[in-house]
């Protein structure tokens, strides 16, 4: 299954571990996460503590490529995820991390 990140300028092919849901998933969280970032919700560093997680955005999208190299995109330069596939099937390690959210 091919997986293509579709970025201000062009499209990046992504690894075939990289699955559609996956990607889609970061790219929700990456989007409410940059929301909450703005409207000062939380913050851009770990010290901040009182417990609640740092703004990193370039962590939450960081990609393997289908070269076997890596990307790390910004949210605000990302337009969207497609894939050559109807539907998914989940992993193991999909289900895992669904119940981790």
């Amino acid at each position: 299954m091919t997986c293509t990140l579709l970025v201000r300028g062009g499209e990046i092919e992504l690894h075939d571990s990289e699955s559609f849901n996956k990607v889609r998933q970061r790219l929700n969280r990456a989007r409410k996460l940059s929301e909450d970032y703005k409207n000062g919700t939380i913050s851009g560093d770990k010290e901040s503590g009182n417990g609640a997680q740092a703004f990193e955005p370039f962590h939450l999208l960081s990609f393997r490529t289908s070269d076997g190299g890596r990307l790390a995109v910004d949210i605000e330069n990302t337009i969207g995820v497609l894939s050559d596939q109807y539907k998914d099937i989940k992993t193991d390690e999909e289900d895992e991390d669904e119940d981790e959210e």
